[in-house]
């Protein structure tokens, strides 16, 4: 029980994750899985985000993950695909460079053309804050022709001032005062 106690501080040691420090409560949340919220239909029914459509292609998202992967080994780093675990992580790939022992953990965008923007999910901007510098968006422009990187580290500090808030409107309320004003035996009718 104390080598796998051991083995887990060490590994939360090396992501980075967990520091020491003063532990104060600031609040509890609850997380339930995107596809039990109304939020989640809404997006699903959602066929356009704004004039420019934002549709997922898999092969280009195979393609830009492809390229940076390819990128990272190039630049001496040992990239993991963490995307496929679907854990929260709030980013795709964990690359670690065995010499310096710096990690980056990576979020990919892949666009099939140049310009197109992207778009970050209320985790992945969570988690962009809450790692800083270790945290970067990998934007894949033009994946259809010729891929083009583009690289952002600590995307939360540095398009903090460019960032667009999606604001998602779940419904609009009637108050039933003015809903009376319709009711014809209010009326004497």
């Amino acid at each position: 029980m104390r080598q796998r106690l051991r083995e887990k501080e060490a590994e939360l040691d090396r992501l980075q994750v967990v520091r020491e420090g003063v532990v104060r409560y600031i609040g509890t949340a609850l997380v339930v899985p995107m596809t039990q919220t109304s939020l989640a239909t809404q997006l699903e029914q959602q066929s356009a985000i704004t004039s420019d459509e934002l549709v997922r292609n898999d092969e280009i998202e195979r393609i830009g993950m492809d390229y940076v992967m390819s990128y990272e080994q190039k630049q001496g780093r040992e990239p993991e695909d963490i995307s496929k675990n679907h854990d929260g992580t709030g980013f795709d790939i964990r690359s670690i460079h065995p010499l310096t022992g710096e990690i980056r953990r990576i979020e990919v965008k892949a666009r099939a053309a140049e310009d197109e923007f992207v778009e970050l999910t209320p985790n992945e901007w969570l988690q962009a804050h809450r790692h800083g510098e270790s945290y970067w968006l990998y934007v894949v422009w033009n994946c259809a022709e010729k891929p083009r990187l583009i690289v952002i580290q600590n995307p939360a500090r540095t398009l903090a001032n460019v960032m667009q808030e999606q604001v998602v409107i779940e419904g609009y309320r009637v108050p039933g005062k003015v809903i009376r004003q319709w009711d014809a035996s209010s009326e004497g009718k």
